[in-house]
């Protein structure tokens, strides 16, 4: 997501975005939606390391094949930050101006299914959770935060 016009400092947004994620999580289970409907899955939150501008999330995805009773797990890190033009770390910085903030969100995990156990083992649901706890925050501080856009940065 790109902040344009910020007004400094975004102070209560990286916790009002961590407290979103972590609750979302915490209170999150699901029977697997894919076509194979012979797996039970669960989501699990192993780790949730916080600092001012930024969360690190270890999450456990454990699959029930139930013909079998056979458990297999795969493990997915999710990653954001919440950048300024000047930082090092803050992916297309050279394309931003003084105004504006970034938060980038990236996932880590097995390879496999083009990607479902990455999606399904936490990803799509912190993406959910981070896009609420936007709307939720410029619906109150609008003068803030200015323009806000989602963008898929490769």
């Amino acid at each position: 997501w790109l902040f344009h016009d910020v007004v400094l400092p975004l102070s209560s947004l990286m916790p009002h975005i961590m407290a979103t994620v972590l609750k979302d999580v915490a209170n999150y289970s699901f029977s697997s939606s894919s076509a194979d409907s012979n797996k039970d899955s669960v989501l699990k939150m192993k780790d949730f390391h916080c600092w001012k501008s930024a969360f690190l999330l270890e999450l456990r995805l454990i699959t029930t094949q139930a013909t079998t009773g056979e458990r297999t797990q795969s493990r997915v890190e999710i990653f954001a930050h919440l950048g300024a033009a000047d930082s090092e770390s803050c992916v297309a910085s050279k394309m931003m101006t003084d105004s504006m903030r970034r938060l980038a969100v990236s996932a880590k995990g097995e390879v496999g299914s083009g990607g479902c156990k990455i999606w399904e083992g936490g990803y799509k649901l912190v993406l959910q959770s981070v896009e609420r706890a936007i709307n939720e925050y410029k619906s109150q501080h609008s003068q803030d935060c200015g323009k806000v856009e989602r963008e898929i940065v490769c």
